[in-house]
């Protein structure tokens, strides 16, 4: 192991390195003890893996080479205990005896002492034999353990003991190594100030920061969020009996007519309901989570949402953390250097700062990306987790990474499967949707009428891929940096039914567009952002005027209210969406038709007609039971009189998925129609793909994505290009020599066929393929029957 873990902060991992010495306390020697040492602290907080040490005399001295191997730490060690003078005067001795040793370590278990050369001018320094030596740090390990078990270190040590692990970078391999050249030069002292931010000295990259927040959710919050998710719900059924019993009571001395003991009892009941405030959010919050998420059993139910709620914690804290570091909160730091100064006058924990740094994120966004459904958690009485997180995430330097950087890393995160994501869109599917849109920053996506929709959008994948576009395209113009949030924010819009993806999707939204909203608070500092056009509520349901009606106002009633707003327009130039599928057991209630039998991707697809303007852009994955299964006749007879369809594209995996592809341009009924293009991406193409067959070169547009949209033709019904011309222009090179299927097969479809209601192409395509044209080669293929659509995987 030749790095350091970030999670926790380098404190916390040296204090963790130190506390399995106590665990099962020995009683012996050195050899009982400096083992663990050596592994836990040396090896896996500072870097020397098992190859950088060597020992003598059973454990009583170790010393640890540098990355050229010379030796750069020597250590000293006693029996467990012992006066630790006699180790110290050991490793001063190591020091005159190793010369290119930078650092001495003496250790007794319980204390630790950490010497190290310096120059004779340093104010510390004392001279031995020749050499100045000044004590870099001196450790109480056993107290600091002590104190830590089962708190946080951010409230559990002195800053004073903080410093004094903090101290232990130097020692780290990369510094020493890197110091080699200069062996004169003194150790930077940290400072508390420099405390949580003692990170590796490794850059920050994407990868760490998807790391560090992998690991502070899975081992850090949610398992305190777990804990509390049960106390609190044992706590639910027992203020629910006790405020039976007081209701009754009370009513039982109304009809006494004592007044004194109602108001007694009034005020113990309000009592009651401020104890159990944070219960009855949770409840509360749970059952509304679980009116969209009614899978599986009761208990898996409380495990996804428990992970749900520890990921929107994690989530609040990366933004404030971002937010913080880009000038529009305060610093997370501050707020516990503050209250570590003021603890005499007033208690103050994690948990009051997470509760500060959400009030400051509504001034980034308002409501900060949570409509209620999660709040329980920052109530729940974890604050050692939220101390420990806050420390793991400052350990990371987010300022090494820009806004697009920062995104990627959260991607990353969610693509390690630490928590479960709903409706996840894989990135190349959004960039291929938003391409067969005509989405893209070369169009005119930033003029009024060009706002885009995605009624079913998920964890915001199209939607932060739309906004990468329409920041190309404001990039090419004088828009200010207000201008160009403001238009991002007012643009695109997303619905979909489930809290935690809406949070999902607008917590990627903000950190896409962090560093223009940072631009933006520069130049105007009262500039808000207010929300994005992200709402929770179903697509399909009509909801204004009945649901809505005599609804009490309120933030969460105000939210309704907006996005049955959007929902009826009828306006947007783009419907870009990549819904769920499966089949519909019970129709939602419409004033348009939905059959009983079809699938939910082809409601999604009927629906679109409502929201597009004349000439509106539709691209929309749907599954690929539209083209021949009974149910979806009177959506396909729909689509045909009211859409000039462009491209059907289906991706036959080889598998049991073949999700197709629908682009097509609103229109109104009786319009002409015009030939179209039908594609059928063969699993030869995905062979080549996943084999390396087909390699990138250098360029950026590479992606499988970005081949299947080169195969295609420039304008619907058009001739396909060659598969040649394709991999020169995009430059790749094919090593393979292609047997059955062409990679991509394309043909043109008269447009008169939908108005007939000819969709039976699982068979007249097969006749068609006689003459169909390869985009690999140029030339006529005899393909056999494409074969009928297959379910689409569930998004």
């Amino acid at each position: 192991m030749t790095g350091t873990r970030t999670r926790g902060g380098f404190v916390f991992q040296a204090v963790e390195g130190v506390r399995t010495l106590f665990e099962n306390p020995p009683t012996g020697t050195a050899a009982d003890y400096v083992p663990a040492l050596t592994r836990r602290l040396f090896d896996g907080v500072l870097g020397y893996d098992d190859i950088a040490y060597s020992q003598r005399n059973d454990w009583e001295s170790v010393t640890f080479v540098d990355d050229d191997g010379q030796p750069a730490v020597v250590l000293t060690a006693t029996g467990v205990g012992e006066d630790i003078r006699g180790a110290r005067r050991r490793a001063v001795a190591a020091l005159e005896t190793e010369p290119s040793a930078r650092y001495a370590v003496a250790t007794n278990r319980d204390e630790m002492v950490v010497l190290a050369r310096c120059s004779p001018d340093h104010p510390d320094a004392t001279e031995r034999d020749g050499i100045a030596i000044r004590t870099l740090t001196e450790i109480g390990v056993r107290a600091a353990v002590e104190r830590s078990a089962g708190r946080s270190l951010a409230e559990a040590l002195t800053p004073d003991q903080q410093l004094s692990f903090a101290k232990l970078t130097a020692l780290q391999r990369d510094a020493v190594s890197a110091a080699r050249d200069d062996p004169d030069a003194d150790d930077p002292e940290p400072t508390l100030g420099d405390l949580t931010a003692s990170s590796p000295s490794h850059e920050t990259t994407p990868e760490t920061l998807a790391d560090t927040l992998t690991e502070t959710l899975e081992d850090v919050l949610r398992p305190a969020v777990s804990d509390a998710f049960g106390r609190l719900s044992h706590r639910i059924q027992a203020f629910a009996d006790r405020e039976s019993t007081l209701e009754e009571r009370i009513e039982e001395a109304k009809a006494a007519g004592d007044e004194v003991a109602v108001t007694d009892l009034r005020a113990d009941l309000f009592d009651l309901r401020e104890q159990y405030a944070t219960a009855r959010r949770l409840e509360a919050g749970f059952a509304r989570w679980r009116r969209v998420a009614a899978d599986g059993s009761e208990a898996e139910a409380a495990e996804a949402f428990v992970a749900e709620s520890a990921a929107v914690a994690l989530d609040t804290l990366l933004l404030a953390r971002v937010a913080a570091d880009r000038g529009l909160a305060g610093d997370l730091g501050a707020y516990r250097e503050f209250w570590a100064d003021e603890a005499e006058h007033a208690h103050r924990d994690a948990a009051d700062m997470v509760q500060v740094v959400r009030e400051e994120l509504s001034g980034v966004s308002e409501d900060a990306t949570d409509d209620g459904t999660f709040a329980w958690v920052f109530e729940a009485g974890i604050a050692d987790a939220f101390a420990d997180a806050v420390a793991a995430l400052e350990a990371v330097d987010v300022g090494d990474l820009d806004a697009r950087e920062l995104t990627e890393a959260f991607d990353g995160h969610l693509g390690a499967d630490a928590r479960p994501v709903r409706g996840a869109t894989r990135p190349s599917t959004a960039g291929l949707l938003l391409d067969r849109a005509g989405y893209t920053p070369d169009a005119a996506i930033d003029d009024a009428g060009s706002d885009l929709l995605d009624p079913a959008c998920g964890d915001g994948s199209l939607l932060v891929g739309a906004a990468d576009r329409l920041l190309a395209r404001l990039d090419r113009t004088d828009a200010t940096p207000a201008e160009t949030l403001e238009a991002v924010r007012d643009r695109l819009h997303g619905f979909d039914v489930h809290p935690y993806a809406v949070h999902l999707a607008e917590s990627r939204l903000l950190l896409r567009t962090v560093d223009v909203h940072a631009d933006a608070a520069v130049a105007d500092g009262s500039f808000s952002l207010g929300r994005f056009g992200v709402h929770r509520t179903d697509a399909l349901r009509d909801e204004r005027g009945g649901r809505f009606a005599g609804t009490a106002g309120g933030r969460r009633a105000r939210r309704r209210e907006q996005a049955a707003d959007v929902k009826a327009r009828d306006g947007f130039g783009f419907v870009v969406s990549d819904p769920p599928n499966g089949p519909v057991e019970e129709p939602p209630e419409t004033d348009w038709n939905a059959a009983a039998g079809a699938d939910w991707s082809a409601l999604f697809l009927e629906r679109t007609g409502h929201w597009l303007a004349d000439g509106g852009r539709l691209s929309m994955a749907v599954d690929g039971s539209l083209l021949d299964d009974e149910a979806a006749a009177g959506t396909r007879s729909r689509l045909a009189t009211g859409f000039r369809m462009r491209e059907l594209i289906e991706f036959d995996t080889g598998g049991g998925a073949a999700p197709l592809f629908v682009a097509a341009e609103r229109v109104d009924s009786g319009a002409e129609s015009d030939s179209f293009t039908y594609a059928r991406v063969t699993p030869t193409f995905l062979d080549l793909v996943r084999e390396g067959l087909i390699r990138p070169g250098s360029g950026e547009e590479t992606t499988p994505a970005e081949l299947v949209s080169r195969c295609l033709p420039g304008s619907a019904g058009g001739d396909p290009p060659s598969m040649e011309t394709v991999l020169v222009e995009l430059g790749l090179v094919c090593d393979a020599t292609v047997d059955g299927p062409m990679p991509v097969e394309v043909q043109s479809v008269d447009g008169d066929r939908l108005a007939e209601g000819a969709w039976a192409f699982g068979a007249d395509s097969a006749a068609a393929a006689e003459e169909s044209i390869s985009p690999l080669d140029g030339q006529t293929t005899d393909e056999p029957d494409i074969g009928s659509p297959r379910s689409r995987v569930e998004k």
